[in-house]
């Protein structure tokens, strides 16, 4: 059996269209576990009017939160209560092929028993416009030995994200998604470096591309209200302290990766009211751990000059941009 795991929050739009799309599927041993977190536009009620009208042999559950608690609680309500031998994860407004669980766990019982992690290819629905998604270079199936993980995870070459996966579920037994954290993904990937290691688990990335994963307006990543760029710092921040030890390449990667983010991190919060002062404050106090040699490498010589003037004499900088703001 495998489980699925398909959070609820404000998707009233596409609920339908997700659900429809596991009802759709060709392999019907699966347990659904929709999680209501608590949202305000009705999407539950529509959840729930399906699965009563649904006659098939595929097991829907649907559990309630008592309050609206995020993504990476509501995954891990669906862990606490699985019973399967996979794990799957679906994002309420994405959507899945007919074949997709028929395929994927074929191709997860074709392998040997130290596979514990399958990824397929993924395309983009944005407005019902189409186009391959993360990642695009994959044109056959591809084994990663554990080494090879970390490296595929963080350059990256294997998209970090929970969907488009199947997990074995002894995977989840000691670990879960981070609650109050966005890029929560990026945080689950990291933490399955050591039991990866550990366990000697290999992952199988093959090219169908089974996934659709809907851009839209309103999702976590586009709220402007939900300022994704902090928990991008402090997720990266993460990463490059338990990346240090690791192959130098994969280091420097995330080095300069951090270094820019957190660049742009600070400019954001220019334009943010109150709260943005104190980040930007603090952001900046980071820069200073940051060598110039490397920045002079990262950034051409307008933003490198910025960089200089945040790092050493940021609250000029900040005074000056406030002030082009008045004007």
């Amino acid at each position: 059996m495998i489980s699925v795991i398909i959070p609820i929050y404000n998707v009233a739009p596409y609920i339908t269209d997700c659900l429809q799309s596991v009802i759709n599927q060709t392999y019907t041993d699966l347990e659904v576990l929709l999680i209501d977190d608590c949202g305000t536009d009705g999407s539950i009620q529509i959840a729930e009017r399906i699965v009563q009208e649904y006659k098939g042999s595929i097991q829907f559950r649907i559990l309630h939160h008592d309050r609206n608690r995020g993504l990476s609680a509501a995954r891990n309500t669906g862990i606490d209560e699985v019973k399967g031998e996979y794990i799957s994860f679906i994002d309420s407004d994405d959507y899945i092929v007919p074949n997709y669980y028929e395929r994927m766990l074929d191709m997860m019982r074709m392998e040997d028993e130290d596979v514990g992690i399958l990824v397929c290819c993924c395309n983009t629905d944005t407005d019902g416009v189409i186009s391959d998604y993360f990642p695009t270079n994959v044109n056959t199936r591809v084994m990663l030995l554990p080494d090879e993980y970390a490296e595929a995870m963080l350059i990256p070459t294997v998209p970090h994200m929970a969907w488009g996966k199947l997990f074995r579920k002894d995977l989840f037994d000691n670990i879960c998604f981070r609650v109050g954290r966005n890029n929560e993904d990026t945080l689950l990937a990291l933490d399955l470096f050591p039991i990866i290691e550990k366990e000697k688990i290999k992952t199988v990335i093959v090219p169908d591309r089974l996934y659709y994963y809907r851009q839209r307006e309103g999702s976590i990543c586009h709220s402007i209200e939900n300022p994704l760029f902090l928990d991008l710092v402090d997720n990266c921040e993460e990463i490059l302290k338990k990346t240090k030890n690791l192959k130098p390449h994969i280091y420097k990667n995330k080095r300069d990766a951090y270094v820019r983010l957190l660049f742009q991190s600070i400019l954001k919060s220019l334009d943010m009211r109150e709260k943005g002062k104190s980040i930007y404050y603090n952001y900046c106090r980071k820069l200073r751990n940051i060598p110039n040699s490397i920045a002079h490498q990262l950034f051409n010589s307008s933003d490198f000059k910025v960089f200089c003037m945040m790092k050493y004499i940021p609250c000029i900088y900040y005074s000056k941009y406030a002030s082009r703001k008045r004007s």
